[in-house]
């Protein structure tokens, strides 16, 4: 029955030019300005939506999670794609319990590692969005569990970023983090263990039963401190997605070791799985592994 964190190195530069690669200016000025661009130029302000905040205050069953993504199904990227299509919103670890008119919490809640959700439309409409999370023998499991050859005992899934792959019968591709805990008392008594492509079948529903898991190759029995992994972000630079400036390419970026070393990698959509065909940014151009 079912019920419904973030990896070559990239300077902040280059960052940056991919944040803004969607504008266009004619002028020299502006693309002189453009490339002398750092993150700390990079100005912008957020604030709250409460329309939305609203959505997700629940009192019953779901009522938090972290690690948050969201996908429209048609993989469109644009300014208010969402209003033709599902949104399918992801998260990491996730709250499940309930929430007493006193506004605390009930004896009996519980974690689970992650969860999904499916809102219909573009609008916070609590009664068009649904939470999903499989309940097997009476308790309450995560959405995913890592099943690949590189997975080891007792380890568990954070899901990162991700993308529908238009390539690929808009079969959904996320990114997923093998975690398993340390027991040793450590202040975050966890650790990463391994990288996965987690492929959901164009147009497939929650729990995914025909789900495809497969391992990513770059730190298979490596340090991930001295690696790194992907997933903490994608950009999908193609004309399917709506991008505005468009070369063909998912840019996918990661981070290496305590310091959260900024990585980004891209690839062609439709050879993903064929990671020989990654290339990765090393400071001045872009090499094959």
């Amino acid at each position: 029955m079912m019920h419904k964190r973030n990896y070559s190195f990239l300077p902040a530069l280059a960052f940056a030019s991919l944040l803004i690669g969607g504008c266009t200016n004619n002028t020299e000025t502006a693309k002189d300005e453009k490339k002398q661009l750092s993150l700390d130029s990079v100005s912008f302000t957020t604030e709250e939506a409460p329309e939305w905040s609203r959505l997700f205050k629940r009192t019953t069953g779901w009522f938090g999670g972290d690690g948050i993504f969201a996908v429209t199904r048609d993989g469109r990227e644009n300014p208010n794609a969402a209003a033709g299509s599902e949104t399918i919103i992801w998260f990491s670890d996730t709250m499940l319990g309930e929430i007493g008119p006193d506004g605390k919490l009930k004896p009996g809640y519980e974690m689970i590692h992650n969860s999904i959700s499916v809102l219909k439309g573009a609008e916070p409409d609590s009664n068009r969005i649904n939470f999903y999370w499989p309940k097997e023998g009476g308790k309450n499991k995560s959405l995913f569990t890592p099943n690949t050859p590189g997975t080891g005992a007792d380890e568990y899934y954070w899901m990162g970023d991700g993308f529908v792959n238009q390539a690929k019968n808009n079969d959904l591709y996320i990114f997923g983090y093998r975690i398993k805990d340390t027991h040793d008392g450590a202040p975050f008594p966890f650790k990463e263990m391994g990288n996965t492509l987690v492929v959901l079948p164009g147009g497939s529903q929650p729990p995914f039963s025909s789900q495809r898991q497969v391992d990513i190759p770059f730190f298979l029995g490596k340090s991930v401190d001295s690696t790194g992994s992907f997933g903490a972000g994608i950009y999908v630079n193609t004309k399917e997605a709506g991008a505005a400036d468009p070369d063909g390419f998912v840019y996918i970026y990661g981070i290496r070791g305590q310091k959260k070393e900024l990585m980004v990698a891209r690839v062609g959509p439709a050879v993903i799985e064929d990671f020989a065909q990654w290339e990765f940014y090393d400071g001045n151009g872009w090499t094959k592994g």
